[in-house]
């Protein structure tokens, strides 16, 4: 799926009552992710905006 989507989904899932309860691994595994796809998406917004312009 697109960024955003990505990016909604692993906001949600970090959003759950019980997502601290995982493993402290998985928890920093899907934090990195959301991190990740957080400056993909800022890149991606930036060079729409070079394009644009």
């Amino acid at each position: 799926g697109s960024l955003e989507q990505q990016q909604a989904d692993l906001y949600a899932k970090m959003a759950e009552p019980d997502f601290y309860q995982h493993p402290s691994e998985c928890v920093a595994k899907v934090q990195k992710q959301a991190e990740m796809t957080e400056e993909k998406l800022a890149a991606a917004y930036s060079r729409w905006e070079e394009l644009d312009s």
